[in-house]
């Protein structure tokens, strides 16, 4: 028999768990999950899945051009930090040829936007909305973004 919170992923949907207690039967917080006991089977376990948000741009280089296909983008949850830094990417997406980037599927909440280039061409960095080309390199200087009602 096993007994934790159930949880479910679909693409392009907000991470969720079940919870009873919630009106849509859904909720993002581990804690509030409702535990569920899988004995032989189990039935009748249903979601409405909240409408994902999303953050999107484009990155470009030093010329101002969209930087093609080499750069991923990450949108960490604010709240999961460990050791003051962000967790896991709670999505991640790569360039566009025209360098612009969207993540969606995300939950209303507040997320701190990287970006990296596995090539090692460009330097790996942070959304800052008043720093110069909107880049830094210390996650403790990122501003967060904010996505939801």
């Amino acid at each position: 028999m096993i007994s934790r919170p159930y949880a479910s992923v679909n693409p392009g949907d907000a991470p969720a768990r079940y919870d009873s207690a919630d009106p849509f039967g859904v909720t993002n917080d581990m804690d509030s999950a409702t535990t569920i006991t899988v004995g032989p089977s189990a039935s009748g376990i249903a979601e409405r899945l909240p409408t994902g948000y999303s953050i999107s741009g484009t990155i470009t280089g030093r010329d101002g051009h969209g930087v093609s296909g080499q750069v991923f983008v990450d949108a960490d949850d604010t709240t999961q930090t460990l050791f003051g830094a962000c967790q896991d990417a709670r999505e991640q997406t790569q360039t566009a040829t025209t360098g612009k980037d969207q993540l969606g599927g995300l939950p209303a909440g507040s997320y701190v936007v990287s970006a990296y280039d596995d090539s090692g061409v460009f330097a790996y960095g942070y959304y800052r909305s008043d720093a110069p080309g909107h880049f830094t390199a210390h996650h403790v200087d990122a501003t967060p973004v904010v996505v939801g009602p």
